[in-house]
């Protein structure tokens, strides 16, 4: 548990990964954030020649070689919603972590394992299974409009109910892991 409780939580603030296996969710991420969408915390975890970065006020790019464990623990616990790539390494534990430290999680890409999602804590932002060429496996398709249509949402949400998910996600992922909660005692 990463949990930081002096932490300052801002559901104004979105976090996401970018490594090679999820280039097309984080491009399509880019592409779609709005300027009125609120800000964009993007870490770079490696080679990134392909993607294409938009210079937006609401979008900051951070290189993993510029954040020491201590700012990321910072960041994770910082920022309210955090996007889950179902293509990044560990899916289910980053999305573990993110209930843990009291964030929204938006599970994006192939469906989530249903038991670590639900509308009391999370979104679930599906995506169109692919095949790809010559039979070599498949991918999900990004889901353009409920991306919008969710992070939209969560906007007109109010900070109580915004609030009030963080501690239901908390709360779920310590029961599923047979923990109990001293640190927001």
């Amino acid at each position: 548990d990463i949990s930081i409780p002096a932490a300052v939580k801002s559901y104004e603030e979105y976090l996401v990964f970018y490594q090679d296996a999820v280039f097309f969710p984080v491009q399509n991420i880019i592409d779609l954030w709005k300027e009125d969408f609120p800000n964009l915390n993007i870490i770079l975890q490696v080679n990134r020649k392909d993607l294409k970065l938009k210079e937006q006020c609401n979008i900051k790019y951070i290189d993993n070689k510029d954040i020491d464990v201590e700012k990321f623990h910072s960041l994770f616990n910082k920022c309210g919603v955090h996007l889950c790539l179902s293509e990044i390494d560990s899916y289910s534990h980053l999305i573990n972590q993110c209930k843990l430290v009291k964030s929204i999680p938006i599970a994006v890409g192939g469906g989530p394992m249903k038991e670590l999602m639900n509308r009391d804590w999370g979104y679930s932002i599906g995506g169109k299974k692919k095949k790809l060429k010559e039979g070599l496996g498949s991918r999900y398709v990004f889901n353009k409009e409920d991306f919008v249509d969710t992070v939209n949402k969560i906007k007109d949400l109010s900070e109580k109910s915004l609030e009030s998910m963080g501690n239901n996600g908390r709360q779920d992922a310590l029961k599923r892991h047979g923990m109990c909660d001293n640190l927001f005692k």
